[in-house]
């Protein structure tokens, strides 16, 4: 079992947005054009993102990942992570004799 499962939720447009600056384009795979859900590449972006965050969603209540939301600045989301391992590895308080 892993000590935490850390989520970054990030909206679609965020996603699309990030996507399109870095790459130029959107991702066959992660636009689910695999899934032939629409044939427009955008539409099937939304349609294909929207899916995976109800799983994903599903996946946090069930079985407690730590949700970070992730459409915020890259800088503000490694602060907030970095924060939130920082607790995860200090070492806890020796037990009151």
């Amino acid at each position: 079992m892993p000590d935490a499962v850390f989520y970054l939720k990030v909206s679609p447009k965020s996603l699309a947005y990030r996507t399109l600056k870095l790459h130029g384009q959107l991702e066959y795979w992660e636009s689910g054009m695999d899934l032939g859900l629409s044939r427009d590449w955008f539409e099937c972006f939304s349609l294909y993102q929207d899916r995976m965050a109800r799983v994903f969603k599903e996946m946090t209540e069930r079985y407690g990942f730590s949700r970070l939301a992730a459409d915020r600045s890259v800088e503000t989301i490694q602060k907030d992570l970095r924060a939130r391992l920082k607790k995860l590895l200090e070492p806890t308080a020796p037990d009151a004799i």
